[in-house]
């Protein structure tokens, strides 16, 4: 990134609230890497957008700045299976945040259907969080879920 982006990147952070000099806008300059000031713009519209308050926003700025680089239609899609589908809170994507970079077809519902069926065989009520879900890799999951099937369809 130039000097002239950057700038105007910093520029903009500070704009939303960001402190010159506070670790938290350091954070946010340098894990967006090489993305725009104009990609953060419609990075945070599009999350405004799927219910987040600015605040939320801010937040996951902070945490992952590069899910702002998403496709509007890809973290759209997310949001609407986490919230229509999961029966999840919008607010949960900021325990988990990495989320929004896993692919819907080929982690989020496959692992969702999975679980679905083996908590329905095996009478679990119990919820998990996202991050106990999503991220561990399939020979973990299998581990804490006993019999899970994650090569059936849905």
């Amino acid at each position: 990134m130039t000097t002239d982006k950057l700038k105007k990147t910093a520029d903009y952070l500070q704009g939303l609230g960001f402190q010159v000099g506070t670790e938290e806008l350091s954070k946010v300059i340098l894990r967006c890497g090489s993305v725009t000031c104009e990609t953060l713009q419609e990075g945070l519209k599009n999350l405004s957008m799927v219910g987040l308050s600015q605040q939320e926003v801010e937040t996951l700025l902070i945490r992952l700045p590069i899910v702002l680089s998403r496709k509007r239609t890809d973290t759209n899609n997310k949001f609407k299976y986490l919230v229509e589908e999961m029966n999840r809170m919008p607010n949960e994507i900021l325990s988990c945040p990495v989320f929004l970079m896993l692919s819907l077809d080929k982690r989020i519902k496959p692992r969702y259907q999975a679980l679905s069926r083996w908590r329905k065989e095996k009478q679990v009520t119990r919820e998990y969080s996202l991050s106990y879900i999503f991220l561990p890799s399939d020979k973990v999951l299998s581990s804490r879920f006993p019999g899970i099937n994650l090569k059936s369809g849905g």
